[in-house]
């Protein structure tokens, strides 16, 4: 398993419903969402994931 799916799987676990179903595509995202969700993930120190919100 890669680094980047790693950090893809342990955000998704530690994220909210919601956010969950924003990042799989389920809901739209919007300009905040982006913004909050690159904040926390950059926080935590998954960069590669970052990148690829």
């Amino acid at each position: 398993m890669h680094q980047r799916d790693m950090e893809r799987f342990a955000f998704l676990f530690l994220c909210g419903k919601r956010d969950r179903a924003i990042l799989l595509g389920k809901e739209k995202m919007t300009f905040s969402d982006l913004d909050r969700l690159t904040y926390v993930s950059d926080f935590l120190g998954l960069k590669l994931y970052n990148l690829e919100i």
